[in-house]
């Protein structure tokens, strides 16, 4: 009897699946991963962050915060695209992990580094 691990049970049935189904468990999975990681993508709109702009920056702190974050979105798009579509089959899900444990880390980064060098960190 052969163990299956947790990776390789919805490959048992999506394999053979055609179409609707097909389609279905596609559209649900691209949803549920953009759905979970808004989270990780809008830390810093519950504050106006007001108290932190300084008259001799060029923009107030938080379009820094939201510029640094399109940058890095940008970024992460053009490096997704070349290294996940390239990537074996059997790393893509541990990378794909790896890297929302990354992102967790630079919000923590974030949350705890003063307040012009977290800028940095929102840009990974």
């Amino acid at each position: 009897m052969n163990s299956l691990s947790l990776w390789q049970v919805p490959a048992k049935w999506l394999r053979p699946a055609q179409g609707l189904a097909f389609v279905a468990f596609a559209a649900c999975s691209a949803f549920m991963t953009y759905f979970c990681m808004y989270a990780f993508r809008k830390p810093f709109s519950v504050n106006s962050y007001t108290e932190l702009d300084q008259e001799h920056w060029l923009v107030s702190f938080k379009i820094a915060l939201i510029l640094s974050q399109v940058f890095g979105y940008l970024v992460a798009k053009f490096i997704g695209v070349k290294v996940i579509a390239e990537m074996q089959h059997a790393n893509r899900a541990k990378t794909i992990l790896w890297m929302i444990v990354s992102a967790e880390l630079a919000l923590i980064l974030f949350a705890i580094s003063p307040s012009p060098l977290n800028v940095i960190w929102l840009f990974f």
